[in-house]
């Protein structure tokens, strides 16, 4: 197991006040930085880690179904990041296999 974005990025995101004015790319929200950080890894790498943390194995394809809990994380994710300037709903799709 691990931890889940649950734990700390999804709180701090939600906390997370955006300036008013252009801001340099190291000053975004929480959750985008952590997309970005991790976009070098394999489609799907978010949705393997989130079932890691929850004692879960991999999903057998990456196009299998997700679980409720996961489709409830994946559009929370989305609104999330709908609200931002930096919107990388790319970057979110290649997290959950979707791309």
């Amino acid at each position: 197991t691990g931890n889940s974005v649950y734990d700390v990025i999804i709180p701090a995101s939600v906390s997370w006040k955006a300036s008013k004015h252009r801001i340099e790319d190291g000053e975004v929200m929480p959750f985008v930085s952590y997309l970005r950080m991790n976009a070098h890894m394999e489609p799907g790498w978010h949705r393997n880690l989130e079932r890691a943390s929850r004692g879960m194995y991999k999903p057998t394809t990456a196009g299998s179904q997700f679980e409720s809990w996961e489709r409830q994380l994946a559009m929370f994710e989305i609104m999330l990041i709908t609200g931002t300037m930096h919107g990388p709903l790319k970057l979110l799709a290649h997290a959950w296999g979707r791309e």
